[in-house]
């Protein structure tokens, strides 16, 4: 079984000047996968001295060559910026379809700069970046944002990555939510979608197509660990009841 080759672009968006900017993913030695890659990419673009919460700051949201595939956990976004808690390097992740959605609609990597000047949203759809408003957004828990922004774009299967009001609020330690109820927490990524007035990111359904089905050795992978110890548990009770179990 071989990696994919991962076509889709990198695609960074200034929030202030609402410019978007593409760069083929090809042009970058792909060994790193999502998470890799975005270090890479806020590491060359971050300039040194800038806060987490500052307008320059960086937020990258990034997919693996595998993601949108019937791989096991590959479905998961990596997140990257800088740790808005201790200045250092924040890497969350979050699973759900988010990830997936982001691929499927033609995107690898979406890196965001700049802060809008009033709250608006992004519509991804087929590679392509769009500003929306978010005015009337918010104030919203991330759930009523989700049916929000379904109603607006009617498309019933979008998928959104969204902040509530602890992110609009810049909450050190807020979250950005996928799916209504899969979180991106560690470092603080919410209040970096705060902090550049950005409420939401929403995928379009119906995009481009993924990797697809992989076969038979990602099945026979699915198999192993639905079966084992850790497996069950997980499925049971989540990831902490898994490691109280297992650790």
């Amino acid at each position: 079984m071989g990696v994919p080759s991962v076509t889709e672009p990198i695609l960074s968006v200034d929030l202030a000047g609402g410019t978007v900017e593409t760069e083929p993913l090809s042009s970058r030695e792909y060994a790193f996968g999502g998470r890799g890659t975005n270090q890479e990419l806020l590491a060359e673009r971050m300039r040194p001295g800038v806060e987490p919460l500052d307008p320059a700051s960086w937020i990258m949201l990034g997919t693996g060559a595998f993601t949108g595939s019937d791989i096991p956990a590959s479905p998961r976004l990596a997140v990257d910026f800088r740790n808005v808690l201790n200045g250092g390097v924040g890497s969350a992740n979050c699973g759900g379809f988010f990830g997936a959605a982001l691929r499927n609609a033609g995107v690898a990597h979406l890196c965001i700069t700049g802060a809008a000047e009033h709250p608006v949203y992004l519509e991804v759809d087929r590679g392509r970046v769009a500003l929306r408003d978010a005015r009337h957004l918010w104030g919203m828990t991330v759930s009523r944002t989700e049916e929000a922004i379904r109603s607006e774009l009617g498309d019933s299967g979008a998928r959104t990555l969204a902040i509530g009001p602890a992110g609009e609020r810049m909450v050190r330690f807020a979250c950005l939510i996928a799916d209504r109820g899969r979180a991106a927490g560690y470092g603080g990524p919410g209040a970096v979608f705060g902090s550049k007035n950005l409420k939401a990111v929403a995928v379009r359904s119906g995009g481009g197509d993924g990797p697809g089905r992989i076969g038979e050795a990602a099945g026979a992978v699915a198999r192993r660990l639905r079966e084992s110890a850790f497996g069950r548990v997980h499925a049971e009770g989540g990831t902490l009841w898994a490691y109280l179990r297992n650790g």
